[in-house]
């Protein structure tokens, strides 16, 4: 960690473990609410799996779950089997290199994003091209000409900051530009199951677009308390994805049975919420929009604005009515106990933006209250 003097060299991910040591952690976005009773009584009884042999194959653990989280999202199986790993950012590396390994070197990245994919990627040896959120996806004429521009796009659906969901409409028009211009359609879907993307197919949309590559990347971290424990999971199409996986394979054997039977189990368990109710939200939605509220009416008299007021995902981003600082407010509000994120490291292609800031929803809402009347108190001191 970098001393606090050149904090505006932080990426969000050094902001992240600054705020693991605050007293009110609002800055990461991974899901850190308590488990329901039933949820906590289901992981209790999974000992048996560490202590005792598993009979069940891996390959039957991987399946059981495949089978939950397609269900539970609403997306078709794709015909080539998914790739699991240990998190969506271990899946995105794979990506960069295979896409490298099959010759792409420029990829469009869509701005604002969290850092560590444009990070990821040069890093693979990539060269990234900042594309404008909303244009990719409302100006065709935009969309045409960025896919042309580049070798591969990489695209967030629900993004991380702003929570931009596209319209079906728009996210097949998209995919037909990239097949046009060849281009590699990578999806990054991370917060769908805070979004109504459970609604339609976007694999099979996907699917019926000839000639496109494409790579969808799914992640359970966002709404299961897990202790970071979670899975990554990458789908693609024919062409891209034998080398995906030929990659994956040297990094890793397989996820843990643990981490699959326990996913599974709470992905399972929000499948027969939904068979009763017909609502696929997973359980922490409700204390997500809920927290959203809240923060909502803290910072009503504080010089804050909504940038995203339609965002549904568990993180909210504010712009700030100073029309900068943002960077000096989170450095200021960590040091008295609160972390959030600053937006400067998410427009990555705009480095002198530093109106935004982002605060993390996925919280026990006693805990997430106090944190933000604090955040208030010292706003307003």
């Amino acid at each position: 960690m970098t001393k606090d003097s050149s904090v505006s060299d932080w990426t969000l991910t050094q902001w992240e473990f600054r705020g693991l040591e605050a007293p009110f952690n609002l800055a990461d976005g991974h899901a850190q609410h308590a488990l329901q009773a039933q949820e906590a009584d289901f992981i209790r009884s999974l000992g048996d799996i560490l202590v005792n042999s598993d009979p069940v194959t891996l390959s039957r653990h991987e399946q059981r779950f495949l089978d939950s989280f397609f269900a539970l999202t609403g997306q078709s199986p794709p015909r080539q089997r998914p790739i699991l790993h240990y998190s969506s950012s271990i899946s995105i590396d794979v990506v960069a290199k295979s896409l490298v390994a099959s010759g792409v070197r420029r990829v469009g990245v869509i701005c604002p994003s969290f850092d560590n994919i444009p990070l990821l990627l040069q890093r693979a040896g990539l060269a990234t091209i900042p594309l404008r959120e909303p244009d990719i996806w409302l100006d065709p004429g935009y969309q045409k000409s960025a896919m042309a521009g580049c070798d591969a796009a990489f695209l967030v659906v629900p993004n991380n900051p702003t929570g931009f969901l596209p319209e079906p409409a728009a996210f097949l028009s998209l995919c037909e530009a990239a097949a046009a211009g060849h281009t590699a359609a990578v999806f990054d879907f991370s917060f769908r199951l805070l979004s109504s993307l459970h609604q339609w197919d976007q694999y099979r949309a996907a699917r019926c677009i000839g000639g496109l590559s494409f790579a969808c990347i799914e992640d359970t971290g966002k709404v299961y308390p897990l202790k970071e424990i979670k899975i990554g999971m990458v789908s693609a199409s024919d062409d891209l994805a034998p080398l995906i996986r030929e990659i994956s394979e040297e990094i890793a054997l397989g996820v843990s049975p643990f981490a699959l039977r326990a996913i599974t189990g709470l992905l399972e368990l929000d499948l027969l919420r939904a068979g009763s109710s017909g609502h696929r939200a997973p359980t922490c939605a409700q204390s997500v929009q809920h927290n959203r509220d809240y923060l909502r009416a803290a910072i009503r008299d504080l010089p804050f604005s909504l940038a995203a007021p339609g965002s549904q995902i568990s993180v909210e981003w504010l712009r700030l009515q100073t029309g900068g600082g943002g960077t000096d407010l989170c450095r200021y509000l960590v040091r008295r106990g609160v972390a959030i994120l600053p937006g400067r490291p998410f427009c990555w292609d705009r480095i002198d933006e530093d109106s935004f800031v982002r605060v993390a929803l996925a919280r026990e809402p006693e805990y997430f209250a106090t944190g933000v009347d604090l955040l208030a108190q010292l706003m307003e001191a």
